[in-house]
């Protein structure tokens, strides 16, 4: 795997759709990645999500954006 290849990663989490839902999903449109469920709520309160669906960017541990 070249430095490219490792450039970026999608990480999806589930906060309101089952996670197996959201699987399926991604299987029928190709993605691959991790697919987590935030059952207890801890990423929606750390990364403050307002509103559904939400993205971000994140560099070296950092949020550099946000769309919420």
């Amino acid at each position: 795997m070249t430095r490219r290849e490792k450039a970026a990663a999608i990480h999806t989490i589930c906060i309101q759709e089952e996670i197996e839902t959201v699987r399926q999903l991604w299987q029928e449109m190709h993605l691959d990645g991790p697919v987590f469920a935030d059952e207890d709520g801890m990423a929606r309160r750390a990364f403050q999500v307002t509103s559904i669906p939400a993205c971000f960017v994140i560099y070296r541990g950092k949020i550099v954006y946000a769309l919420s």
